[in-house]
């Protein structure tokens, strides 16, 4: 159950002062994630964030080289 699913900790920066905190949605599982601050979250909420993260810095660095998918 999800409710058992292992917590693990994440602090996702905040860039700017104004930036909102992080919309999540995981299987109609929802969260808002504040950013600037070490919260606790299940494992596969951090999975997706990591993801997620990795995904945003690889379409910048393509954009950046002026690779197109």
């Amino acid at each position: 159950m999800k409710n058992e699913a292992k917590k693990v900790k994440i602090l996702i920066p905040r860039m700017r002062p104004d930036e909102e905190d992080e919309f999540v949605s995981v299987n109609n599982e929802t969260f808002i994630i504040a950013k600037g601050v070490e919260v606790e979250v299940p494992e596969y909420v951090a999975e997706v964030v990591l993801r997620a993260r990795e995904m945003r810095y690889a379409n910048l660095v393509s954009q950046r080289s002026g690779y197109a998918h």
